[in-house]
C-alpha cells in the first residue's frame, strides 16, 4: 500500500478521534444555547461519526495492506490478519468493563424509581406515556423510559406549580422520553470512563448534560409556552435552591419564540383514563 493510502487512512483515524472529542469536549455556547436541539443532534452525529471511523479505519488498512502485494511477508500476514480480531476483542471487553462499571448508577435510579410508585397515589395515562403521581415532600419530576414509559410527578411538585407550569415540566419530561435522552446521557457517561482522567467530569459530560436539559426545555416551550416553563423552572429552583434551574429559566427569558397560535401539544398529550 502506498506511502499516501497510508496517509489518507492516518488522516480519517485522526479525524474520527477528533470527531469524538468535539461530541463531548467543548463548551456550550450562547448560539447552541439558542439552538439545544440542533447542537445536541450534531454531537450525536460527531459521536456515532467517531466511533465509525475508528473502528472502521484500522480493519480497511489491515485489508488493503494484505492486498498490497502478492506475498506479503509472515510477520505482516499474522498482523493484517489478527489486527481486526484483536480490536474486536478489544471492544468487546471495553463495552463489557465499561457496562458492568456502569451498572451500579443503573441499579440505583431503578431503585429509586421502585422506591417511589409503591407510593403512587395517582394514575393518568395518556396516548404516548402515564403520568404517575406520588406522594413525597420534595419537588421531583423525572421520566423513566421503558415499557410502558412513565412519569413521575411528586405531590410537592403538583401544589408548587399551577396547572399550565405543572404540564410545562411533564412536556419538559416527555421531551427527554421522545429524544431518548436517557440513552444518549448513557452513552456519555461511559464515554467519559474512557476520556483521560483531566477531561473527565463537568469538562467532558457537563456540556452534553446541559443541552440534553436545554433540548427538552425547548420543546416544552414550544408546545405549552415559554412563560409558564420559565416560572416553573424559577419556581422549583427556588424551592430547591437548584442554580441551574434558574440559569435554565433565564435562558427561555432571553429568547424569542413563536406566537402562542402556533402552540400545540403533542397529540400524545391526550388523556385516555385517570385511576386513583
Amino acid at each position: 500500500m502506498s506511502t499516501l493510502s497510508w496517509l489518507v487512512l492516518l488522516l480519517a483515524f485522526l479525524i474520527g478521534v477528533a470527531s469524538l472529542a468535539l461530541a463531548g469536549m467543548p463548551p456550550v455556547t450562547p448560539a447552541q444555547v439558542r439552538r439545544p436541539r440542533r447542537a445536541l443532534r450534531l454531537r450525536v452525529a460527531l459521536f456515532v461519526a467517531g466511533v465509525a471511523v475508528t473502528l472502521t479505519v484500522p480493519a480497511v488498512a489491515s485489508a488493503r495492506a494484505l492486498a498490497a502485494g502478492p506475498a506479503p511477508s509472515l510477520p505482516l500476514t499474522l498482523l493484517v490478519s489478527v489486527l481486526p480480531w484483536l480490536l474486536l476483542l478489544g471492544l468487546g471487553a471495553a463495552i463489557a468493563w465499561l457496562a458492568s462499571a456502569n451498572e451500579p448508577l443503573a441499579l440505583s435510579f431503578r431503585q429509586q424509581l421502585a422506591d417511589l410508585v409503591p407510593m403512587a397515589t395517582r394514575r393518568d395515562v395518556h396516548r404516548g406515556f402515564t403520568v404517575v403521581h406520588f406522594d413525597d415532600e420534595r419537588p421531583i419530576a423525572c421520566a423513566a423510559p421503558g415499557r410502558p414509559r412513565e412519569i413521575l410527578v411528586s405531590s410537592a411538585m403538583s401544589t408548587l406549580l399551577d396547572e399550565r407550569q405543572l404540564t410545562a415540566v411533564i412536556a419538559h419530561e416527555y421531551a427527554h422520553l421522545r429524544g431518548r435522552h436517557a440513552a444518549i446521557l448513557r452513552c456519555a457517561e461511559l464515554t467519559t470512563r474512557l476520556a483521560p482522567a483531566r477531561w473527565r467530569g463537568r469538562a467532558f459530560i457537563g456540556p452534553v448534560r446541559l443541552l440534553i436539559e436545554l433540548a427538552a426545555d425547548d420543546a416544552a416551550a414550544r408546545q405549552i409556552g415559554p412563560a409558564e416553563l420559565a416560572n416553573a423552572l424559577a419556581r422549583v429552583g427556588r424551592a430547591t435552591g437548584e442554580v441551574a434551574l434558574v440559569y435554565r429559566a433565564e435562558c427561555i427569558a432571553r429568547r424569542r419564540w413563536p406566537v402562542a397560535r402556533r402552540r400545540r401539544a403533542p397529540r400524545a398529550f391526550a388523556l385516555q383514563t385517570a385511576t386513583r
